[in-house]
């Protein structure tokens, strides 16, 4: 497995395709940002002011209400909308990667169509995969601070081995998870491509994922270790540059200028979208080139030129021997050349055949020797 080539050719899609850093942006996340809100109630020293100032406001809030409410269900449906968008983005990605590696046509419209085509079962393949393991965590909540939360509602100090149970379940579940959402993660990229690629249904592709993790584990196990090495870089550049800007928003809040705070907020925020959709964009196209590499698609085979001349020709296919046909009797036929013989990436041409060698000149006979005279 050749995970250098699959890296360099990722990048190298991701950078030439900058059509799918909006998938990229749409599938991976784009990041959630919040502005600064400041209602200023007044000062004073009398209380009365300070309850007038809280009927005040909550008589504005009741006013407003209808609006706030319209809002809210604004942010609902344009949250659905982002979502329905979130799934149809990653199997259109998904598919351009996948065509750009085959060297076809790389556009928004053909990623969508690809997308939206497979809508159905990317989302069978989230569902099936990831709520198990909310249905864990959930459950391990519950059997972890339940013994803890109950012994303070009835008013009881919780006992140290309550406190023990909960350290020992947090740890436990802790390492359950990792485990498990490795497992998911990988039979989950690698059955977003069965589905999206091969058009194999959801549930088969999800049994090809575990096959190939039992089959190819060293080769996935690798490759998921390079993945993360890839994004826990990414996560350092972005955590210096959150904290550079998180140093002046905080220093802008202290001394009051909550406008500038929000507006360096908000610069933050779009100057994380690009790095954002870039990094979704290659981890992604890196996945989809392992899993070509993994099933055996890999790069096409690299044209040949012979050595004698003529078109280049793959190395997998030799040319086809006609042999001579036959001559008339009496008549040399040469011997039929052997067929191309391939030494590393080259074609050595066939030897020429031998001339005929030149035949022997016949000695005359010998004349009769002449009767003597008076023999007999």
């Amino acid at each position: 497995m050749d995970f250098g080539g699959i890296l360099k050719r990722a990048w190298n899609i991701t950078w030439r395709y900058k059509v799918l850093w909006i998938f990229g942006l749409l599938a991976g996340g784009a990041g959630r940002g919040g502005g600064n809100f400041n209602y200023n109630f007044g000062r004073g020293d009398l209380g009365q002011q300070q309850i007038d100032n809280l009927a005040d406001f909550g008589s504005r809030i009741e006013s407003a209400l209808p609006v706030i409410i319209a809002v809210a269900v604004f942010l609902f449906i344009v949250g659905i909308g982002f979502w329905i968008l979130s799934i149809a983005a990653q199997g259109g990605l998904v598919h351009l990667v996948s065509e750009a590696e085959e060297s076809r046509e790389v556009r928004a419209g053909l990623g969508w169509t690809a997308g939206f085509a497979r809508w159905g079962r990317v989302f069978l393949l989230q569902l099936v995969l990831f709520l198990p393991i909310l249905l864990i965590l959930v459950i391990m909540s519950f059997v972890v601070f339940v013994p803890i939360i109950l012994p303070i509602i009835s008013g009881n100090e919780p006992s140290g081995a309550s406190f023990l149970g909960a350290c020992g379940g947090v740890i436990f579940g802790v390492l359950l998870l990792v485990v498990i959402g490795f497992i998911v993660s990988i039979v989950y990229n690698l059955a977003l491509r069965y589905s999206v690629i091969d058009d194999v249904p959801a549930f088969a592709a999800i049994g090809q994922g575990w096959n190939d993790l039992k089959a190819r584990f060293k080769d996935i196990f690798l490759m998921y270790l390079i993945v993360v090495a890839v994004g826990f870089a990414y996560g350092v550049v972005v955590g210096v540059v959150g904290v550079v800007f998180g140093i002046t928003i905080g220093l802008a809040a202290a001394g009051g200028a909550y406008a500038v705070a929000g507006i360096v907020s908000f610069a933050l925020f779009l100057l994380l979208l690009v790095p954002g959709a870039v990094y979704s964009t290659y981890v992604s196209s890196v996945w989809t080139l392992f899993f070509r590499e993994l099933t055996g698609r890999g790069v096409p085979a690299l044209q040949v030129a012979p050595a004698y001349g003529g078109p280049a020709v793959p190395p997998s296919v030799a040319p086809e021997y006609v042999p001579a046909p036959l001559g008339t009797p009496g008549e040399y036929v040469p011997a039929p050349p052997a067929p191309p013989s391939f030494t590393g990436d080259y074609m050595t041409p066939p030897p020429p055949p031998a001339p005929p060698a030149p035949a022997e000149p016949m000695a005359p006979a010998e004349p009769d020797s002449p009767d003597l005279p008076g023999s007999g």
